[in-house]
């Protein structure tokens, strides 16, 4: 392991390790945040803020967004966010929340990652039926939730 300090940062080669652990596999190797662009399938769309947030330790990425005012017509289908920063690892599927917003409808609470994919599909409460959003202006989403990354 090598550590470079430069004025109050650090640069560390090959990934931190905590105590005594010497496992490849619990190494600490990266962290990242940044944004995405939060698009949708399963409606025509105008959201009113499409730019989302994430932050990456090692492959676990949390991700967050409020959309703003949108407007959604001609829904059908699964409604589905896409775009999101990384694909998602098929070790299992893992859920987002949906905090606020009346643009899904089913009662829905949020949903799931799609395993493969850079998609998370929204869900219907109680229930494995996937949701649509709701056609009109002035429909809002506020999500969050983790995700393991490829």
């Amino acid at each position: 392991l090598c550590a470079d300090f430069v004025g109050d940062k650090i640069r560390v080669a090959d990934g931190i390790l905590f105590g005594t652990d010497t496992a490849a596999a619990n190494t600490l190797d990266d962290y990242e945040e940044g944004t995405w662009t939060a698009s949708f399938s399963g409606t025509t769309s105008t959201p009113g803020n499409a730019e989302a947030f994430y932050a990456k330790i090692g492959n676990v990425v949390y991700v967050y967004w409020y959309s703003g005012a949108c407007t959604f017509a001609s829904s059908t289908g699964a409604a589905q966010i896409l775009g999101l920063p990384y694909t998602i690892s098929g070790n299992g599927y893992s859920t987002f929340h949906y905090h606020h917003g009346v643009g899904v409808d089913g009662d829905t609470r949020g949903g799931y990652f799609m395993v493969g994919t850079t998609k998370m599909q929204f869900i219907d409460k109680d229930s494995t039926n996937h949701a649509t959003y709701v056609d009109g202006s002035s429909k809002y989403l506020m999500i969050s939730g983790f995700y393991m990354a490829a």
